[in-house]
This record gives structure tokens, C-alpha cells and sequence, in this order.
């Protein structure tokens, strides 16, 4: 149930300030925002590379942190996921 999810608040407020906005989730695969139904995107390092900004919002267990902290320029990171890493432009945690 995403009803309550704090990432909700985020994705509307970035889309409503003229953002595209995408999202990984492993546990929502599907996301019906605005009558349309968005899909969950991979990972990958091509996805992540063309990313203008990631900002981490659930700390799940599958995610890869090392693959996200090396191949995306700019990361939010508001679960503190990234403790441990070396500060570097781009990183931001709140």
C-alpha cells in the first residue's frame, strides 16, 4: 500500500514544478499517477548515468548502493544509505 509513502508527496511536487519524473521500486512495479500508469525503471547504469538527480527515499535491502553512488552524479540521500561513503560533489544527505 503506497498510499501513505513519503516518495508520493516528492514525485507530485517535482511534477507539478515541471519535472520528469521516474522511479525504482522494487515492491511497486506499476504506479498510476495522473491517469497514467508508470513502470518501475531498472537500475542500470544507463538509467542512472542520464539521471539528473536521484534522491533515495526507501532504504530497501535489494538495492545496490555502491552501483547507485558510482554511477549517479547527483544523489538526495534521505536514509542516510551512503554513511560510509566518501563525501563527494553531488551527494547530499539530509
Amino acid at each position: 500500500d503506497v498510499r501513505e509513502s513519503p516518495a508520493l508527496d516528492v514525485w507530485h511536487l517535482l511534477s507539478r514544478l515541471g519535472a520528469e519524473v521516474g522511479y525504482h521500486d522494487p515492491y511497486v512495479p506499476t504506479y498510476y499517477f495522473e491517469g497514467k500508469s508508470h513502470k518501475s525503471v531498472p537500475l542500470d547504469s544507463k538509467v542512472l548515468r542520464k539521471t539528473d538527480c536521484g534522491i533515495l527515499l526507501a532504504n530497501h535491502k535489494t538495492l545496490d548502493i555502491s552501483h547507485i553512488y558510482d554511477n549517479c552524479m547527483n544523489i538526495i540521500d534521505t536514509r542516510n544509505a551512503f554513511k560510509g561513503y566518501p563525501a563527494r560533489e553531488g551527494l547530499q544527505t539530509l
